[in-house]
Parts: structure tokens; C-alpha cells; sequence
């Protein structure tokens, strides 16, 4: 059985351990000191250089701390913790034994032959103890720790100590610039020193579109001649464009935005500090996505209530015009202005404030078509808390009167005669645009006072022929032969200004003469009436024999 005491060669091998330890501990120590400021600048080349020069989301600290955490790991376990294997006798022999091969492998069999139980593979226990003596009186003066040589770490500390030197004179020389590199690292919001400060900017800005928007920064520290304001489209994916800032009076820079007419993302720049990023708003006009107009004619047309969704219009005069509009953003309020006085004294126009319904976004107004006229719409906005006011575009109203009906008397006709007893048949025949009322015969004897008689009644009817039984004796008085009537017909329409809706056709004069008188013209103009009708029926057959002539002589032709 091989001895239990304890060999000094066992503890020699466990201190050579230990030196190898010592040895990747410095060396992995050094290496990674190294590469932890190398990350550390590295980081605020990136951060200082670009992330914070473009105001970047400060979660790209975040993304910076992973790729350390990720590379120092890397080196952690490459440069450092993969040396750190646990005792191994034999390893630790085989690296003695490499550094003196003298012993020939005697190290290496004293610990391979070392343990108990050897005497179980058929070896002799007096040779393997005399092997164990002869190892521990070789190794006696050989010391195990040369087996590491601190001496090739030299230039490895040096470099780390190099580094360590400079990282700490130029982190204490810009204290305030390292810890704005750790603050934002660990996603807190920080911003490096700079020559300039950035003291005040206009902010957030809501404008009305169209128009200009007014930006301006001031400052404290060195001071620059001028600066500059970064603009995009708000949310869109575009590049920044660059616009001078004018330094103005008091340190403060400044610009005008014009004709602003869609949101803008903006930010300033003066001398070599930046603003966060701020956003201007443009507040639209008010759109009508939808109208709905109620026409309400006058009562005396007898026409149903129309309906439109056009606001420029055509309607009969007294139209009653009732506007439901539809917007697609709330408004607080809505003017109808209109080019017509509300009295003398109105020089501007009437003015009609509509009514807000309580979603904001739909309103409704009144208007009275007596006469053509012009409108616009003044919008309050109720979107921005800004009340901004936009004009529209013009509408109007084109407004049809009602026309004096027309009327025309067909019989009798020219200079007629008649007797005292004659009853005379009066033909008319009349027409209006919205309904006719009434229809009168006017008449005068002798150039005496004019009389009417009512004699039909049109119910409305816009275009009607009507006749008249006129019975001389029983409505004229004082009526003799020699009299002369003179005679008209009058018809009125529906409107209520009937005085003024009359119209009088042309007027017929009947001459009273004795009985015989009256036969002989009766007779004269029949006779003539005949004459008319041979002479028009000779000249139809004349013409009707040259027509067939003429196809005789085409179908003759070859």
C-alpha cells in the first residue's frame, strides 16, 4: 500500500496552481480594463458624435449598454474566466516537467502513481515507493511556480495601466460629459455640456392653415451670429431641411414659417447646442362633407315641399330656404353673411348667426328668398381652443319672380256688330307660371265708367281656354242702337299681390245697330267668307294638277 503521509510535492503542485491563477486573473484583469475604456470611448464617440448632434431616442442608450454588456462578456470569458480550470495534478506536472526535462517523467509518474489501490494492477509497492522518494529528492530544489512568468504580463500592464491613467485624467477633466454618458446609457434623459445653451423655444405652436408660424430660440453662452431651424413634415419619413434663424434683438433668433399649410416637426440649432423636437399644427378649415337644403314654396303655388343638396340655388320668389349642414370637425359657431341690407342704414350686409347642434359638427340657418342675393359662411373652429375664424367661398340664390300671367281674347274679334239683343260669345284663353285665379270682362258704353263682370273661375289651372255667354240686355244698361261697347278680359293669378299680378288683353269694340243692319253685315260677311273658301280651294286643285304633271314627266325621263 503506498504511503498516506502527505508528499511535499502534492503541496508544491498546488501552489504552481495558484501562481497559474494569479497569472489570468492580472492578465484577464488587464484586458478587460482595456477593452471596458475602449467601450466606454467608443460609446461616446457614438452618443456625443452622432446620437446626441440628431437629438436621437434616448432608448438607443439602451441599445449601446447591450452591445458593452454583450462584448465584455465576450472578453470575460475569452481573456479570463475559460483559464480559470480547477486543480489538475497532472496538467500542473506536465507544464513542470515541460520546464525541466531533467525529470523525465518522474513528476508525472509520482502523481499517476500516487493514489491508492495501485498494487491492484499486478505493480510492485517497494518499486512504486522507491519511484515516490526518487521524484521528491529530483524536485526538491525545483520550484513548481516557474512555470509562470509574470514578466511576459509587462507590456500587458503597462498598456492597462496607460489606460487607466488616461481614462481617468480625461474623465476628470470632463466629469460633467462622462456622467451624461452613464445617465444616458442607463435611459436617462441627459445632455452633454455645450458652449452654447439653448435657453427658450417657441414650443409647441397651433396655427391656422395657411398661415405663417413664427420660431425662436433664445440663448446664453457664446453666442453665434446666427442659427438654425430644422424642418420635416410631421410623422413623415423625410429628410430634415435646414433654414436660417436671425439673431434679433435681446439674443433671440428667429424665423417666420410662411404659408404654413400642413404639420410640421421642427427643431432649432444654435451654435453647437440643440433643441428637443417640437411640433407645429395646422388647424384646417371647417369642410361640408354633407348639406341637406328643405325648400318650403309659397302656399299659394300649391307645391310640396322640395328638397337639394346644393347650396347655389334657383327657387321661386318667397321661397323659404331651410340649410342643414354637415362638417367633419366641430366648430363653435358658423355666420351666414349675405349681400343684402337688413334696412338702410346696413351697409355691410345681413348677417344670420346658424345654430350649433351639440355634436358640434352640424349647424342649420334660415333664409327668405324675396328677392336674388349672394352668401358666404364665416367658420370658428372649435377644435385647436384657438377660435380661428376662415371665410368660404360664395354662394347664391337666384331667385325666379312670378311672372304677370298672360292672356289673350280670341273672339269677338275687330269691330263687330251687334243688337240690342245679341248674346255674344266671349273666347279667351290664358296662361301663368304658378296658377291662374280668376278672369274678368271689363267693359265700357259709350265711353262711360268701366265695369266688370266676373266670368270664370281657373281653380289654378296654369294654362286654361274658357267661353263666355255674354247676354247684351241683361247686364248692360241704357244699351240702343248706335251704342259702342268696348270691351277687354282681365285675368289674375294666385299671388297674393293680385293688384299687381293682372294682365289685360287687347281690347274689341261691338257696335249696336238695328236688326236689318245687322243681317245685311251678317250676309256681307258671309259672302265674303265664301269668296275666301273658292279662292283657296282653286288654288289647292291648280297646284294639285302641276304636281302630277311633273311626276308624268320624271318617270317619263330616262
Amino acid at each position: 500500500m503506498a504511503n498516506s503521509k502527505k508528499s511535499p510535492i502534492e503541496g508544491k503542485l498546488r501552489q504552481a496552481w495558484r501562481q497559474q491563477r494569479r497569472y489570468h486573473h492580472v492578465r484577464g484583469l488587464s484586458q478587460f480594463l482595456i477593452w471596458l475604456v475602449f467601450m466606454i470611448a467608443l460609446d461616446f464617440v457614438i452618443d456625443w458624435g452622432i446620437f446626441f448632434q440628431v437629438r436621437m431616442t434616448m432608448r438607443l442608450g439602451f441599445v449601446l449598454l447591450g452591445i458593452n454588456v454583450a462584448v465584455l462578456g465576450w472578453v470575460l470569458w475569452r481573456e479570463w474566466l475559460r483559464h480559470l480550470k480547477p486543480f489538475d495534478p497532472l496538467l500542473v506536472s506536465l507544464e513542470v516537467e515541460s520546464k525541466h526535462p531533467e525529470l523525465t517523467s518522474l513528476l508525472v509518474s509520482y502523481t499517476q502513481l500516487g493514489g491508492e489501490g495501485q498494487a491492484d494492477e499486478g505493480m510492485s509497492l517497494e518499486l512504486i515507493e522507491a519511484m515516490r522518494d526518487e521524484a521528491v529528492i529530483q524536485t526538491q530544489r525545483v520550484d513548481f511556480r516557474e512555470i509562470v512568468n509574470f514578466a511576459q504580463l509587462k507590456n500587458l500592464l503597462a498598456v492597462a495601466g496607460c489606460v487607466l491613467l488616461l481614462f481617468g485624467l480625461i474623465g476628470s477633466l470632463n466629469q460633467p460629459h462622462l456622467q451624461a454618458l452613464m445617465k444616458r446609457l442607463a435611459g436617462i434623459d441627459a445632455t452633454y455640456p455645450t458652449k452654447t445653451q439653448i435657453t427658450g423655444v417657441s414650443d409647441h405652436l397651433i396655427v391656422r392653415v395657411g398661415d405663417s408660424a413664427s420660431v425662436w430660440a433664445t440663448a446664453k453662452g457664446v453666442i453665434p451670429e446666427g442659427g438654425q431651424v430644422y424642418t420635416r413634415p410631421h410623422g413623415g419619413p423625410g429628410s430634415w431641411k435646414a433654414l436660417p434663424l436671425r439673431k434679433g434683438n435681446s439674443l433671440v433668433f428667429e424665423r417666420e414659417l410662411r404659408e404654413v399649410i400642413k404639420d410640421l416637426d421642427y427643431y432649432v440649432r444654435v451654435g453647437d447646442d440643440q433643441s428637443a423636437e417640437y411640433r407645429i399644427s395646422v388647424v384646417p378649415a371647417p369642410q361640408i362633407i354633407a348639406s341637406r337644403v328643405t325648400l318650403t314654396y309659397p302656399e299659394y303655388m300649391d307645391r310640396e315641399v322640395g328638397q337639394s343638396d346644393e347650396l347655389n340655388l334657383e327657387v321661386p320668389q318667397g321661397t323659404k330656404i331651410h340649410c342643414e349642414l354637415t362638417c367633419d370637425t366641430s366648430i363653435k359657431s358658423l355666420l351666414v353673411k349675405t349681400n343684402r341690407k337688413s334696412s338702410d342704414k346696413d351697409a355691410k350686409g345681413e348677417v344670420i348667426t346658424a345654430k350649433v347642434l351639440d355634436s358640434g359638427t352640424k349647424v342649420t340657418f334660415d333664409l327668405l328668398a324675396d328677392k336674388g342675393f349672394k352668401y358666404t359662411f364665416l367658420w370658428t373652429e372649435n377644435k385647436s381652443g384657438e377660435d380661428f375664424e376662415y371665410g368660404d367661398v360664395q354662394f347664391s340664390v337666384r331667385v325666379i319672380p312670378d311672372a304677370i300671367p298672360e292672356v289673350e281674347l280670341r273672339r269677338p274679334g275687330a269691330k263687330r256688330l251687334a243688337t240690342v239683343k245679341k248674346t255674344v260669345k266671349v273666347v279667351g284663353i290664358a296662361g301663368d307660371d304658378h296658377g291662374l285665379s280668376e278672369a274678368w270682362l271689363v267693359y265700357t258704353l259709350d265711353g262711360s265708367e268701366q265695369k266688370p263682370i266676373k266670368i270664370h273661375d281657373f281653380k289654378g289651372a296654369l294654362k286654361k281656354e274658357f267661353t263666355y255667354a255674354w247676354k247684351l240686355n241683361k247686364t248692360v244698361e241704357g244699351l240702343k242702337p248706335g251704342s259702342v261697347i268696348t270691351l277687354a278680359i282681365e285675368v289674375t293669378d294666385r299671388s297674393p299681390e293680385a293688384k299687381r299680378h293682372r294682365r289685360r288683353s287687347i281690347t274689341r269694340e261691338l257696335r249696336i245697330v238695328e236688326l236689318e243692319t245687322y243681317l245685311q253685315w251678317q250676309r256681307t260677311e258671309m259672302a265674303i267668307q265664301r269668296d275666301e273658301i273658292k279662292r283657296v280651294r282653286d288654288s289647292e286643285k291648280t297646284s294639285s294638277t302641276k304636281v302630277k304633271q311633273l311626276k308624268k314627266q320624271e318617270a317619263k325621263t330616262p
